[in-house]
């Protein structure tokens, strides 16, 4: 049951990037622009929401066991990896934050 809920959550996140028509269509919060923004700003308040954003889609992704991280992994390490892509990347930050997470954790963190 658990594995049927990780595959709907990961489809639900990833479908968007698939299609022309529903990166048009697609609603969302956060761009990766905006969260690179966050993250990298002075201002505490930024990036308190920056951690927080990223935390509750580790948390996420990694109870649902769609990426499975070592058990010491940090908050930061886990922060680190989705800016990484980020800044590697800069093409696909205006797509939305999530998905953007969701890719660099899974492919950082691979369930065996």
């Amino acid at each position: 049951m658990i594995r049927l809920r990780a595959l709907a959550l990961t489809a639900g996140l990833l479908w968007p990037a698939s299609s022309a028509s529903a990166q048009e269509s697609f609603i969302y919060f956060l761009s990766g622009n905006e969260l690179i923004d966050y993250c990298a700003s002075p201002s505490s308040d930024k990036h308190l929401y920056c951690n927080g954003y990223l935390s509750g889609v580790a948390d996420a992704l990694f109870n649902l066991k769609v990426a499975c991280p070592p058990e010491d992994v940090t908050r930061s390490q886990a922060v680190a990896v989705v800016m990484k892509r980020l800044r590697l990347r800069p093409e696909i930050r205006n797509r939305p934050a999530a998905e953007q997470a969701t890719l660099a954790l899974t492919e950082a963190f691979p369930c065996k």
